[in-house]
């Protein structure tokens, strides 16, 4: 999974770990998963502890991804910048399937 943000594709490509539907964003539901024998239970309670103040409470999906170092996390060279411009120039407007070679052998968006 890449990220797009200020007009460029990050470098860190991280790995889908485990993916969780329909989550409660809660700090009820976050002690609950913390309790919890599940090693994905404890990461997302983690991850609700940690951004519950900034988030409203709703039900979300979740994706754990791989840190830096791990072996399927992925680093471009740099990151892709997007040239374009004008109307109708976005390069992401909600979400885009490219391949990992072709992240990997892109210069800019304008490669993809």
């Amino acid at each position: 999974m890449a990220f797009y943000a200020d007009r460029e594709i990050k470098p860190d490509i991280p790995a889908v770990v485990h993916r969780r539907d329909n989550v409660e964003w809660t700090c009820e539901e976050a002690a609950r998963l913390r309790a919890s024998a599940d090693r994905f239970d404890r990461k997302i309670a983690t991850v609700i502890g940690t951004s519950v103040a900034t988030w409203t409470d709703g039900r979300y999906q979740v994706f754990l991804l791989t840190p830096r170092g791990h072996p399927d996390h992925r680093e471009l060279r740099a990151a892709l910048p997007h040239q374009a411009s004008g109307r109708g120039s976005a390069f992401v407007r909600s979400q885009r399937y490219v391949s990992l070679h072709a992240l990997e052998t892109a210069t800019t968006t304008a490669d993809l």
